[in-house]
């Protein structure tokens, strides 16, 4: 006689379909600038003596709670010295003359939360650790990463620049890059505690996958994990030519702001009584979308595509003991929208912050007869959800 089976359902909700194995999945949302300049002491740098741009912030999240040791990978592009040509003195007295200077890529780090004291690295080579090589945790999640431009190579927010101060360029001048200047960027990660960036990355690739993994990465023109630097548009030094290699010192020409999307769910995990699922629907979930840097009266828009972790291309709950599984339907925006597995779903109408979009997740059409013929036990699925730029 098969004994009744618990009533429990976990459901962990995440942004990008990914498994990182066993530990959970690290996903990472890239926003370039969308227009770069360089300005004095931007923050945050503190003496005048620095002159940097802004090329964008990285956002990487996890559906543990917790990233372990990140690093960039494959990063030969963006590292070392970066050939800025343009007008600028040789000597505090001189004439503005055309010469050259090395710039260096950064990146600014906030392991405990935006405001408080960043980690900056110069990049170099094609592997360096964003926080520490040695095994590091950040739990404060976002997880914000920075990448700059500066006139100086010194790991040191405060430090004064030497060799040509922000005062030996000229403002309102253009400066150009190398024409082949394309700098791309991977972001990895460690599977666990305790792993450093030389165990799990190494010579630009990832040589043990137990032990650590790629950061699936959202970003404009990006593969998935190979990031361009540079937002189309973004360089100022040529109007006529926005993908000319260059930049403005000073305030480039004025263009409207591009939006960024954060996105979370107002739990991790829900369970419900499996009967409330036979005839009916069990809401277990709410998502919710912020619209940062929209304008207002404008309205905006995302798809959303949900899968789950098993192999048939439809939802199904797994049993803990053995192959057991029992179909359900999944529900999106109202209990009557079914959702059909791993197609896009249009969510639109997206207005900008301080007010939140929201939709709600419901669970049904769990069938009686077929919970009866399973094997009791527990129950339970993983339903990924993934949010991307609509086609």
């Amino acid at each position: 006689m098969k004994r009744p089976i618990p009533s429990f359902l976990l459901i962990i909700l995440i942004l990008v379909a990914l498994p990182f194995g066993v530990w959970g999945t690290v996903t990472a949302v890239y926003t370039p600038e969308p227009q770069i300049a360089f300005e004095i002491a931007p923050y945050p740098f503190t003496s005048n003596t620095v002159l940097a741009a802004k090329l964008g912030r990285i956002v990487m999240t996890s559906t543990t709670g917790v990233i372990y040791t990140p690093s960039f990978v494959q990063i030969s592009s963006a590292s070392g010295a970066v050939s800025v040509s343009g007008l600028m003195k040789g000597y505090a007295g001189g004439d503005f003359v055309p010469g050259s200077q090395d710039f260096y890529t950064y990146s600014v780090a906030y392991p405990n939360g935006l405001g408080a004291e960043p980690v900056l690295q110069v990049l170099y080579g094609n592997v360096w650790p964003i926080i520490q090589n040695d095994s590091c945790a950040i739990t404060t999640l976002p997880f914000y990463v920075d990448i700059f431009l500066v006139n100086m190579n010194i790991v040191d927010r405060h430090a004064a620049v030497g060799h040509r101060p922000a005062s030996y360029f000229k403002e309102n001048s253009p400066y150009t890059l190398p024409s082949n200047f394309n700098p791309t960027f991977v972001v990895a990660a460690a599977a666990r505690s305790g792993v450093s960036v030389g165990w799990y990355a190494g010579d630009g690739t990832i040589t043990d996958p137990n032990l650590g993994a790629y950061v699936t990465t959202d970003a404009p023109g990006g593969t998935g994990t190979t990031t361009p630097v540079i937002g189309p548009g973004a360089y100022t030094s040529d109007p006529n030519n926005p993908n000319s290699p260059g930049l403005i010192y000073g305030d480039p020409p004025t263009q409207p702001t591009t939006p960024t999307y954060e996105v979370f769910f107002e739990a991790s995990q829900a369970d419900f009584t499996i009967s409330d699922a036979y005839t009916g629907k069990v809401r277990i979930n709410t998502a919710k979308i912020k619209v940062l840097d929209g304008v207002e009266g404008q309205t905006y828009a995302r798809d959303i595509i949900f899968t789950d972790s098993g192999t048939t291309n439809s939802f199904k709950l797994k049993s803990s003991e053995g192959a057991s599984t029992i179909s359900y339907d999944l529900y999106f925006e109202t209990a009557n929208k079914k959702v059909n597995y791993g197609e896009r779903i249009s969510w639109s109408d997206l207005v900008p912050f301080p007010l939140i979009n929201e939709r709600g997740l419901w669970i049904g059409g769990i069938k009686k007869n077929e919970v009866d013929q399973r094997l009791s036990g527990s129950y339970s699925d993983t339903i990924y959800v993934n949010i991307v730029s609509p086609l």
